[in-house]
């Protein structure tokens, strides 16, 4: 078994069940496993001064963690915060919001300044799966297990795309 270990990152939304079924259900077949970690609970603490959060992330690559997902909704910073951290990659998901539906999500996770990269997905639950496939995507460079999983996905995809243009 190889194990992929991607560390997700909420801010009290329920978007993380939709990440991890999405890893669970490409790859746990295949003999691969992946382990999200434990994720401190974000709800409920100022994330954006957290020490603990801080402390989390600076310890990440130690703890095996190799990529970050964050999902945070409103003016919420979390992916940058997360990477003005560390070094590894994070992936931002904006989610989305009564009130502006999401495009404030999108813009305080897209609008990183120069020196604090965030992968930024779009906002909502095409953005968790994406964010999901995007960590793996990353993940293969080093990894070809993975890589080989994500040619039979996109594969099958593509094969499932071809058979419903054909019933139209």
């Amino acid at each position: 078994y190889a194990a992929v270990t991607i560390s997700l990152l909420l801010n009290g939304f329920g978007i993380w069940s939709l990440i991890i079924g999405y890893l669970a259900n490409q790859f746990l077949r295949t003999g691969l496993y992946w382990i999200v970690k434990p994720v401190i609970p974000l709800s409920g603490i100022n994330w954006q001064v957290s020490k603990e959060l801080s402390r989390y992330v600076e310890d990440a690559p130690g703890k095996g963690i190799k990529v970050f997902i964050a999902a945070a909704g409103g003016a919420a910073a979390l992916a940058g915060v997360i990477a003005s951290h560390t070094t590894l990659p994070v992936i931002g998901i904006p989610i989305e919001t009564k009130t502006l539906k999401g495009l404030d999500s999108l813009l305080s996770t897209v609008q990183m300044p120069p020196g604090i990269p965030v992968a930024c997905m779009s906002i909502g639950s095409w953005g968790a799966r994406n964010a999901a496939l995007f960590a793996l995507s990353i993940l293969s460079l080093n990894n070809a297990a993975i890589t080989k999983q994500l040619l039979v996905y996109r594969k099958k995809m593509a094969h499932k795309v071809r058979k419903s243009k054909a019933s139209l």
